[in-house]
């Protein structure tokens, strides 16, 4: 039996939660004519024999304000249809900036959908872990 050695297993998870951005989204056009707001949430899990974890002089850390900026960016600059799609582009984006190879984590919530008679929220999440 082929032993894997404990680094192989242990994960720094850097996160950001709930980044709030308003967006032009909805399946109808007269949906999409108003700014809604949308949450963002990533979990980025990188390898914990990383330099990065047990040196504070590392420059191998992933920023995720700079992340947070391009998101935002992103978001703003277009405008979406499905919350399904709006998750995996922005997964697609956040890879491109971190690596393929890293395993990561995307949700998206609608803070509110317009559901009649009803205070919920709609999410969409996608990860490839």
């Amino acid at each position: 039996m082929q032993r894997r050695s404990k680094s192989q297993n242990k994960y720094i998870i850097t996160s950001l939660n709930n980044l709030v951005i308003p967006i032009y989204l909805g399946v109808i056009k007269e949906e999409r004519k108003r700014q809604q707001k949308i949450s963002i949430t990533f979990k980025i899990f990188q390898q914990a024999d990383k330099n990065f974890c047990y040196n504070d002089n590392s420059n191998e850390y992933i920023c995720y304000a700079k992340l947070a900026e391009i998101i935002e960016r992103f978001c703003q600059e277009n405008e979406f249809k499905l919350l399904e799609y709006l998750c995996v582009q922005i997964h697609k984006l956040i890879k491109s900036e971190i690596g393929i190879s890293t395993p990561l984590y995307v949700a998206v919530e609608k803070l509110d959908p317009k559901i009649p008679s009803s205070q919920c929220t709609a999410k969409c999440e996608f990860s490839d872990l």
